[in-house]
């Protein structure tokens, strides 16, 4: 897949070495995000998840963080409905506590774009296809995250997740802090297995197995 023999572009997908995939891009994130934020995404079967980042220089980053705040300042003055002084104001505060981190912390501001590539491995057509990718939009939309087709943008998406780290899809870019970027967790493990306990079942194929005499951070 690194250096496929054939590829094939349409409006929608992108057929490489005869085996088919649809690429999308992140568009929207949320304001706010909790610790593994990214495992449910990653861990979508059939799916290969491409995290590009880029560090900005302080120095840029605080200057466009002050040029955004002017900005949501003035539309926030001129915003008549509720829910939209609400969104705004809601960003602004946030720009703000982001702006704060980079001049008073150890924090660093990324470029970040979410690239995905769904693989049709069995071939689906027709409703059983559009059914398959409302169930992968559906997983990414419960997390927060907004994908967008990559519609006639199919080529720019598959050089933008390959391995050459050329990322041709700026304009979905979103500034994202090192915290928050640390936070992602590509991958967790959730099972239960202490070394001193009881069997009582399993889940996802492995065992649970709890000591209920355990102390530690997690169990006081």
């Amino acid at each position: 897949w690194i250096i496929p023999q054939d590829m094939r572009f349409t409006m929608k997908s992108t057929f490489i070495d005869g085996r088919e995939s649809f690429n999308y891009t992140v568009r929207n994130f949320p304001l706010s995000v909790l610790n593994a934020w990214g495992y449910k995404m990653f861990n979508i079967p059939d799916t290969k998840v491409v995290m590009n980042l880029e560090p900005y220089e302080k120095h840029k980053a605080i200057k466009m963080l002050d040029k955004s705040l002017q900005e949501l300042a003035s539309q926030s003055e001129q915003a008549y409905k509720g829910s939209s002084m609400i969104d705004k104001q809601t960003h602004i505060k946030t720009l703000v506590g982001l702006l704060r981190m980079l001049q008073n912390d150890n924090e660093t501001l990324f470029k970040v774009t979410l690239h995905f590539t769904v693989y049709n491995k069995e071939g689906k057509k027709g409703e059983a296809q559009r059914n398959f990718k409302r169930m992968i939009k559906r997983i990414v939309t419960e997390q927060g995250f907004e994908l967008v087709d990559n519609f006639c943008r199919q080529m720019p998406a598959v050089i933008s997740n390959n391995v050459s780290r050329r990322d041709v899809m700026e304009d979905y870019a979103r500034a994202i802090h090192s915290s928050s970027v640390a936070a992602v967790f590509p991958f967790v493990l959730s099972s239960v297995m202490d070394e001193k306990g009881i069997c009582l079942g399993s889940t996802d194929g492995f065992p649970v197995i709890v000591d209920f005499f355990k102390r530690d951070n997690e169990r006081v």
